[in-house]
């Protein structure tokens, strides 16, 4: 019996310490912070009669027209926020085509 109890000590502390590591690697992921100069953007849309109407409605619509700190399990916008549903939508579809083209 003094072998179990052993055991099942060093199983112990080898939970607590990997309970530990965990909630360590999640509160430090990388961030990636993503800068969107929209004004340019806009001055663009401007110039070019041809795409502008199509650039300013995706401009105020998609979520990636937005600076944004994008990290492991979030993404954070620290300056501007795009409309909702639009990040959910485009983030499922994103998604779907990396596992499909896997």
């Amino acid at each position: 019996m003094p072998c179990s109890a052993v055991t099942l000590s060093i199983a112990t502390i080898t939970a607590i310490v990997a309970a530990a590591l965990m909630a360590i690697a999640f509160s430090t992921d990388n961030w990636l912070y993503i800068e969107v100069k929209r004004s340019n953007i806009q001055k663009y849309a401007g110039e070019n009669s041809a795409a502008n109407s199509q650039i300013l409605d995706s401009l105020n619509n998609k979520y990636f027209f937005y600076t944004r700190t994008r990290g492991l399990f979030r993404i954070c916008y620290p300056k501007e926020r795009p409309p909702t549903g639009e990040i959910v939508t485009d983030l499922i579809i994103q998604v779907i085509d990396r596992v499909s083209s896997s």
